[in-house]
């Protein structure tokens, strides 16, 4: 079912862009129980929108922060940052679709969009994404969208497991 949907690209966010994407967190409890075993606060949530959020040469203009809205419901959120790892490939960090509103095929239109984005940026070649190991029921999700395991692993501290990267030729 495919929906209208509107994205709210953020730079500085405002309280109520604070406030959408603290909705989406509560809103997929599954994710956060799979991944960290708790929900971010607000403070963390602020921190993703800043430069220290950046791998070191990024700027804000490298990192797309979007809240996904349908109508006038929030429905999702995701980070992309261009460039990163190498010029040539870009990364979701974040990929976030409420309970709610998955198995509607809304996570496939948001992936498409994105996917749209990241083609229209020159010299694009490859899209990536972390998957935390244990989040078992995204997997299948990003195999179905074309991306295959890189057999690439990251272990960051504030995660259950291991991040398995995944990746897709543009």
């Amino acid at each position: 079912m495919d929906v209208t949907l509107q994205w709210k690209r953020v730079f500085t966010p405002t309280a109520d862009d604070i406030s959408d994407v603290m909705t989406v967190c509560r809103s997929t409890p599954a994710y956060w129980r799979l991944t960290e075993g708790r929900l971010p606060d607000q403070a963390e949530v602020c921190g993703w929108f800043g430069l220290d959020n950046l791998p070191q040469g990024f700027t804000l203009a490298d990192a797309f922060n979007f809240i996904i809205y349908c109508e006038q419901e929030v429905i999702g959120f995701c980070q992309i940052l261009r460039g990163w790892r190498y010029p040539e490939q870009s990364t979701i960090g974040l990929l976030l679709v409420v309970e709610s509103w998955q198995g509607r095929g809304v996570g496939r239109q948001i992936y498409q969009q994105i996917e749209a984005l990241v083609r229209d940026w020159p010299g694009m070649e490859w899209i990536r994404a972390g998957v935390i190991a244990t989040n078992l029921p995204a997997f299948p999700f990003w195999y179905r969208m074309g991306f295959v395991d890189t057999g690439e692993r990251r272990q960051e501290l504030q995660f259950l497991a291991e991040t398995v990267i995944l990746e897709k030729r543009l």
